[in-house]
């Protein structure tokens, strides 16, 4: 049995009959202010579940499906969002500086405000997200992320990545 406490006043918010978090169904979940700070919640169903103010720093992530989940505020830096359904989240004010996001899926997801300094987009799909005062500084994409119309990353501070097979020699591949 696995109990998911608050961060400040450690109160119990959820208990999970299980021995893992991975793969957890957990959608609806009042996570509000939970501590999941390094968790392993790969592939765990978190659609529309409440992490509001939740740490998530260093947590994984990746193939997890948090669809209309409600982030707002949380801290998710360096934290494992690879291949994540993010769709129609709410991340406004959250905090994603160093996240690995490849291949995530973030249609219509609202990050206003949040910070993704530093974060990988490499193969994002951020269509139709909403990215006002969000912060891109540092962050890395590619070729086949796909940004809502009209929205040009580099000029938010975000930098384009390509990758060559064959690098020459000395080359600084990001």
């Amino acid at each position: 049995m696995i109990e998911i406490k608050h961060q400040a006043t450690a109160q119990v918010l959820h208990t999970v009959e299980a021995d893992s978090l991975e793969y957890a169904i957990l959608a609806g979940a009042q996570l509000r202010g939970a501590n999941l700070s390094a968790a392993n919640l790969l592939g765990a169903d978190l659609r529309a579940a409440d992490l509001r103010d939740a740490n998530l720093q260093g947590t994984r992530l990746g193939f997890a499906d948090l669809t209309g989940a409600k982030l707002v505020n949380a801290d998710l830096r360096n934290a494992d969002l690879n291949t994540a359904a993010l769709g129609m989240a709410d991340f406004t004010g959250a905090q994603l500086d160093g996240a690995e996001l490849y291949g995530a899926d973030l249609f219509g997801a609202t990050l206003d405000q949040a910070s993704l300094v530093g974060a990988s987009l490499r193969g994002a799909d951020l269509d139709s997200a909403r990215l006002n005062g969000t912060s891109l500084a540092g962050c890395y994409y590619d070729r086949s992320t796909r940004w809502p119309s009209n929205f040009k990353p580099e000029t938010h501070g975000a930098v384009l990545v390509t990758f060559s097979p064959v690098a020459e020699p000395g080359a600084d591949i990001k």
